[in-house]
């Protein structure tokens, strides 16, 4: 076992609050018998005697609580089983002189092709330069505002506000189904169920403004993406739902923009997404 740091935002984060106490103690214990890369075996027993040693519980179902809600990835590579605690190297500091990670990366999968995937957060990335092309106005009267302080604290004062506006916006149609949808909606949809899926509350959550006022530590996700250029967000939606079926789509689409250039079709898709939007063509549709 390994000494980790325990910070006090732990204690105040809303989302853990949605797991029991001895879950919670579980999740800080996965720190100290992980590796420097925030990785280990995914052997139930055996964590339960490391961590949890007196206690009478069902540590895999704690563990799939955990992997349900976020705060760990369980994946399996080669037949054998791992986990990953999502954004562990953001928070820890670990000890220069700790030896290096032997468990594999999880792969996320293109076309039948492996693609390696190393990070769970989504980091500041350098984006090339695009032409600038026609796009359609702000989907939001009313733009939705960050908070003044750090993100990660769940209890910020949101009564400081900047507008971040969508950066023009997109509609979309999938399965030619429906009536089309645009940028704003299909953001608001993809944070609503990520709060469902968690079983997190969504009271007063009636539009995206609403959404990011009320729960905060959506907005720095929310932000990177609004800010990217309108043919990269066409292609990584695109991409999304063409490759793939996630349980959290705007995740999966900003992987794909940080790991652009391992993804087979990008180039392909990123040069048509361009010639449409020389035709002022901002419709992506997905056919079944």
């Amino acid at each position: 076992m390994r000494t980790r740091d325990l910070r006090p935002a732990f204690f105040k984060n809303e989302e853990l609050s949605e797991v029991g106490a001895l879950t919670r103690l579980l999740f800080a214990g996965l720190w100290t018998i992980a590796d420097r890369d925030g990785k280990l075996e995914d052997r139930p027993k055996k964590i339960k005697a490391e961590v949890l040693p007196y206690d009478d519980c069902n540590v895999d179902l704690m563990l799939n609580e955990l992997f349900q809600m976020g705060f760990i990835k369980r994946y399996q590579v080669d037949g054998k089983a791992y986990i990953k605690i999502t954004n562990f190297n953001k928070h820890q500091k670990v000890h220069p002189k700790e030896p290096a990670s032997l468990i594999p990366d999880e792969a996320v999968t293109f076309h039948g092709q492996a693609v390696e995937c190393r990070e769970e957060e989504i980091p500041n990335i350098p984006l090339p330069s695009f032409p600038s092309f026609p796009s359609m106005p702000s989907l939001s009267s009313s733009s939705p505002t960050p908070p003044s302080q750090n993100l990660e604290d769940e209890d910020a004062d949101v009564s400081e506000k900047k507008p971040v506006a969508l950066n023009g916006g997109f509609y979309f149609q999938i399965d030619n189904r429906g009536d089309q949808l645009d940028e704003e909606e299909w953001l608001y949809r993809c944070f609503l169920e990520r709060r469902r899926n968690k079983n997190m509350s969504s009271t007063g959550c009636d539009s995206l403004q609403s959404l990011l006022t009320l729960y905060p530590n959506h907005f720095e996700q929310y932000r990177r993406w609004v800010t990217l250029p309108l043919s990269v967000r066409m292609t990584a939606f695109a991409l999304t739902y063409l490759k793939a079926a996630p349980d959290d789509p705007l995740k999966y689409a900003c992987w794909i923009v940080e790991n652009r250039q391992k993804v087979p079709d990008w180039n392909q898709f990123l040069t048509i997404t361009l010639q449409a939007l020389e035709q002022n063509d901002l419709k992506v549709c997905i056919n079944a």
